[in-house]
């Protein structure tokens, strides 16, 4: 999996250089914005993406079973500038980085 400007792709492993299936999401989101990060974490079943953008939102998608996204939350408030990094950690918290100094901890 990999961003690139507005866009997700999902890859096949077995296919490398072929895109599986590639999600604009200003179809989720209906957004302008660049997406600066993005990150994978499994909670039970289900298969969680969280990315951030230059407005300083983050943002938690689900991964459905027909390979799109489902949007479950847009984190927003806690910075005032350009968010460059979205990570999950072991517990499933999520973290966010912007360039206004601020790591934030989501409990989500």
């Amino acid at each position: 999996m990999t961003v690139f400007g507005d866009t997700i792709a999902l890859y096949d492993c077995r296919k490398p250089l072929v895109i599986a299936r590639d999600a604009s999401i200003k179809e989720v989101l209906g957004t302008g914005e660049e997406l600066n990060d993005l990150d994978v974490t499994t909670v039970g079943d289900r298969t969680q993406i969280t990315t951030c953008d230059d407005s300083g939102l983050a943002y938690v998608y689900s991964l459905e079973s027909d390979q799109s996204f489902k949007l479950m939350h847009t984190l927003s408030k806690k910075h005032s500038n350009i968010c460059f990094k979205s990570r999950f950690d072991e517990d499933h918290y999520l973290y966010t980085a912007a360039f206004d100094y601020k790591l934030v901890q989501w409990n989500l």
